[in-house]
């Protein structure tokens, strides 16, 4: 965070916190789904276990849990990869000629994810192929990643809400700023 040099109190920044979540923590009551289909009526697997599903879980109904259909050879190259494994792991038949590490790449399932862009779908742009399933992510996993709970609508296409959740500010990183700028002004060291 920027302080101006004029500022004459000491600014503190927020202590680091040792709890993180892994991406099963963070998705794993979410049904299993394949490339194109819709899991929306499928409604959750298990109440929420953490404190992170207890947060995001705030709708009964589950909603905008689809993933894109994709060709039978990216079907293959995301079945093939294991956790973590890339574009560079891939046996020659099935490797794409270009792309940059992070492509064609699935996540981990017991680590935190990657940052999430925009292109959260597409796997030959980022980092996000689901590990347990071997497809793309759904616009609800991407909202969950970011930290919008289960109710939180997005309008639009289905592009424009991935845009929508790619750029947001995730709501939790909203409130921890919010809260050390708050604890501050009262002058409570954060």
């Amino acid at each position: 965070m920027g302080v101006l040099k004029s500022f004459k109190q000491k600014f503190y920044s927020p202590k680091p916190i040792k709890t993180h979540f892994s991406l099963k923590d963070a998705l794993g009551d979410l049904p299993p789904i394949q490339s194109g289909e819709n899991g929306d009526a499928l409604g959750y697997l298990k109440n929420a276990d953490n404190v992170f599903l207890e947060f995001v879980r705030n709708s009964k109904e589950l909603s905008e849990h689809s993933s894109p259909k994709n060709n039978e050879k990216l079907i293959k190259i995301m079945q093939t990869l294991k956790d973590g494994q890339n574009k560079d792991d891939l046996p020659e038949s099935l490797r794409p000629k270009s792309g940059y590490t992070n492509t064609y790449a699935k996540m981990w399932w017991e680590k935190p994810a990657p940052t999430i862009t925009r292109n959260f779908s597409t796997p030959s742009s980022s980092r996000c192929i689901h590990p347990r399933d071997s497809r793309a992510l759904s616009i609800r996993e991407g909202a969950r990643l970011q930290s919008f709970p289960d109710n939180y609508k997005f309008y639009g296409s289905g592009s424009a809400k991935r845009l929508q959740i790619g750029n947001a500010v995730p709501p939790l990183l909203s409130v921890a700023l919010a809260h050390a700028v708050f604890d501050f002004l009262r002058g409570k060291n954060v």
